[in-house]
């Protein structure tokens, strides 16, 4: 089940201050088009909020912000883009940065800090969210087609947001903010395209065109596409990334991919690719038969594992089967989870591909035989030494498996080093 979650705003016809151009709306439109469509896999359109222009009024982006709190989950990806006017109260008891809905009203600096969203009122929401995969997009303080910067009523108030805001909004762990310009750029807009210079480029981007490997969009690697294309056809304005996180999420799934060209196979003699070495418990084995297996097999792989007749034969002692099906395997692949080292089936087969390592690396010096895979809540550090000494695919989160099945077939497609 799909549980990851949206917030998309777009505000362009404000009430009571100076409007945008009508691209800031249909940057949300588009955002929200795209990531409701399908075509990015991760995201269920029931999950995802749209306010733009009066919809956007400060009470509804409250209560949008309080909904994606009670929803999200630990483990979701929560996508939150905002396009409207940002701006900064430059002194006073107000003084600071505000997200501006649109029926935000600027009288006086109480007025406006009353009906506008401080910095510090988004923080605090976005702390709410147990999520460790959050990121925050803005494309603020738009200029016009032709590069003159939208201000506001009043010189107190400056459009646009500051560095410190993103830079405050990102602590957080798990938490990504990127803006489409510095606090001493404006975001352009050409009269000709339909979308921002930054909404165009992001828009690419989580359609593929940020692709590095693999079927997922991350967001570091969306961020290191989006900067380059934006600078280069307007070098005036630099987008930044603001980050508090160890992993780089998967923010988009591009699908109907073509498959990669499989690995020639080494010139060797071995009948099999690989051979799985797993616990017969569930929901290791169900997993190993009805995903693992279909998805290498579909790769071009020969697999060998026990649940393949011509594998292991009738009749046959199991340790004999065992034996061969190691011998007879370029790799054995050890699916790695808390229970694996609790069979001695198990540790006999990791056992045998070990001493074929100990024995090639004495003779020929190529001593790679056993990879290890880390799938359902498999801590490394709690396997045994001889078995944690190498580094290992991660299949933990099932987001990882496509990129996982890559590296497995690249792998058993390379001669044994």
């Amino acid at each position: 089940m799909i549980k990851n979650h949206g917030l998309v705003i777009g505000i362009s016809a404000y009430q009571h201050i100076k409007p945008l151009s009508a691209s800031v709306t249909n940057d949300a439109n588009s955002i929200h088009a795209l990531i409701t469509s399908g075509s990015l896999g991760l995201y269920d359109p029931a999950h995802i909020q749209l306010l733009t222009d009066a919809e956007a009024t400060g009470s509804a982006i409250r209560a949008a912000l309080n909904k994606l709190a009670a929803e999200c989950l630990t483990d979701s990806t929560v996508l939150i883009y905002f396009s409207g006017h940002g701006a900064q109260l430059l002194a006073g008891d107000q003084a600071g940065a505000y997200l501006l809905p649109v029926d935000v009203r600027y009288g006086s600096d109480e007025e406006l800090a009353s009906t506008a969203i401080s910095g510090k009122e988004f923080s605090a929401a976005l702390r709410q969210l147990r999520s460790r995969r959050v990121l925050v997009i803005f494309d603020c303080c738009h200029s016009g087609g032709i590069g003159e910067t939208k201000n506001l009523v009043d010189t107190e108030l400056k459009a646009g947001l500051p560095d410190y805001y993103y830079k405050d909004l990102s602590k957080g762990w798990g938490r990504v903010i990127i803006a489409s310009s510095h606090q001493n750029e404006v975001s352009y807009v050409y009269q000709e395209d339909k979308n921002s210079l930054f909404t165009k480029h992001l828009l690419d981007g989580l359609q593929g065109k940020a692709l590095v490997t693999g079927q997922y969009v991350r967001v570091f690697d969306l961020f290191s596409y989006l900067q380059p294309k934006v600078t280069a056809e307007q070098p005036n304005q630099n987008p930044l990334i603001k980050a508090e996180l160890e992993e780089n999420f998967p923010v988009a799934l591009v699908a109907n991919l073509p498959a990669p060209p499989l690995p020639k196979a080494p010139n060797d003699d071995y009948k099999y690719d690989l051979f799985l070495s797993y616990r017969h418990i569930d929901p290791d084995q169900q997993w190993v038969k009805k995903q693992l297996v279909p998805a290498l097999t579909n790769a071009g792989l020969s697999v060998c594992f026990d649940g393949d007749y011509k594998c292991f034969r009738a009749g046959e002692p199991i340790i004999k089967s065992m034996e061969k099906a190691v011998v007879n395997s370029r790799y054995t692949v050890a699916i790695f989870t808390p229970e694996y080292e609790e069979s001695g089936f198990t540790e006999l087969e990791n056992l045998m591909a070990q001493h074929l390592e100990t024995e090639a690396s004495q003779v020929v010096g190529k001593n790679k035989r056993l990879i290890g895979v880390l799938y359902r809540d498999c801590d490394m550090q709690t396997l045994s030494l001889r078995l944690r000494y190498k580094r290992f695919i991660n299949m933990l989160d099932p987001a990882e498996f496509t990129t996982g099945i890559e590296q497995l077939v690249y792998e058993c497609r390379h001669p044994i080093d």
